[in-house]
């Protein structure tokens, strides 16, 4: 279930739009795959936020969507989405090939395209201004001498392992590293963090280990 707080991260500037209705409505839905609608429903909001759909038009959408993921056809999807659309042009008698056109031009309408784009877009590059939101938190507790020095450990390591390079290369360019400030940075935040947490293991003070100095490395001559 989602709750208010969530529907308000979700929509970000547009949490005015979070209502006791809004909440009713996609809690209570009564459909197949209702959990994964929900879900949908707030990792693409951005659609929402950044485009002119409605709300309803917005829940259709990912409602069409989901069932799509979940193994419907287009024509499964629409008919239980907008079922009331779809008998509405069973009962004026349109053929199959007519029916088909429509749900055709629903399913490569921009809103529906929207979100069936970012559905292919792994969540690890959906949320990367999290991830660096998260390595700052880290980065807080670890130098926060108000924590404990479990917190402290612990906080260390996980930014160790979320800045360290990647073991292996799938593709390796030949460039030289001489004067690559941004690998040079990366190397020495790296060290410092090393550093840190040796010195926490160890029994440093904290206040000391917080102002540890980046070290510079000395270019070799050529």
């Amino acid at each position: 279930m989602i709750n208010a707080e969530q529907l308000a991260l979700a929509l970000g500037s547009k949490r005015s739009w979070v209502t006791d209705e809004l909440l009713q409505t996609l809690n209570e839905l009564e459909m197949d795959g209702a959990d994964l609608v929900r879900e949908n429903w707030l990792t693409h909001s951005s659609v929402l936020r950044e485009g002119t759909a409605s709300m309803e038009q917005y829940t259709t959408a990912v409602k069409y969507v989901s069932l799509k993921q979940m193994g419907h056809s287009n024509q499964s999807a629409y008919s239980i989405v907008l079922a009331d659309r779809y008998q509405e042009m069973v009962s004026k008698g349109y053929d199959e090939k007519r029916i088909s056109s429509h749900i055709s031009a629903y399913h490569k309408g921009s809103l529906v395209q929207k979100i069936l784009a970012q559905s292919t877009i792994p969540l690890w590059m959906l949320y990367q201004d999290e991830q660096h939101k998260a390595i700052g938190v880290l980065v807080r507790l670890m130098t926060d001498s108000n924590v404990s020095f479990k917190v402290q450990c612990d906080s260390a390591d996980k930014l160790l392992n979320h800045i360290k390079r990647p073991e292996t290369a799938k593709v390796e360019l030949d460039i030289t590293t001489r004067g690559d400030g941004m690998g040079e940075l990366q190397t020495m935040m790296r060290e410092l963090a090393e550093r840190q947490l040796k010195a926490l293991h160890n029994g440093g003070d904290v206040h000391v280990v917080a102002n540890l100095p980046v070290l510079e490395h000395t270019k070799e001559s050529t």
